[in-house]
């Protein structure tokens, strides 16, 4: 699994990232965080809900639930079921 941030430091962007991590290991789910606000802040595919995501600042127990989510979206993926 991957979390990370929207916002990298340097001239690496998030959505780069994503897509290399895709390239390389398909099955890898990718969780993303910003602390943008709006809508228009965040990647399109973020707002289409073809990322995972979370707004920060967040709940231990909404990271939780997130990157659970995530796996077994990865998972589901994985099996088939």
């Amino acid at each position: 699994m991957v979390f990370n941030d929207i916002v990298l430091p340097g001239t690496r962007r998030s959505r780069e990232l994503a897509a290399e991590v895709r390239a390389r290991r398909p099955g890898i789910p990718v969780v993303l965080a910003s602390g943008w606000s709006g809508d228009s802040a965040l990647p399109a595919d973020v707002r289409a809900g073809s990322e995972h995501f979370i707004m920060k600042p967040y709940r231990l127990s909404a990271l939780a639930a997130s990157l659970s989510e995530a796996l077994r979206g990865a998972a589901m993926s994985l099996t088939g079921v």
